[in-house]
């Protein structure tokens, strides 16, 4: 089954959140507070490349992780460094 991650602990990656009148940055963001605008950018870029919006991506992640094309779509993480 085709899972999604994104790095849980509190990380060096600054997470900026930007508005027309306001900006504020947080150096020591993580989990959710992390992954979530992350993911939600890469889904506004996918939405950009692909020139619609393409709505609820589980299901198309879920076919592609049945498919032939399973490997050049997805890279299985089966260990891990730390910093």
């Amino acid at each position: 089954m085709p899972d999604v991650a994104s790095d849980a602990s509190p990380t060096r990656d600054a997470v900026v959140t930007s508005h027309r009148w306001w900006h504020v940055q947080d150096p020591g963001s993580g989990g959710t507070s992390a992954s979530a605008p992350l993911w939600a950018g890469l889904v506004a870029l996918a939405d950009q490349y692909s020139g619609r919006h393409l709505g609820f991506i589980n299901a198309g992640i879920y076919r592609i992780g049945r498919s032939a094309s399973y490997h050049m779509a997805f890279h299985d993480v089966t260990t891990a460094t730390t910093p």
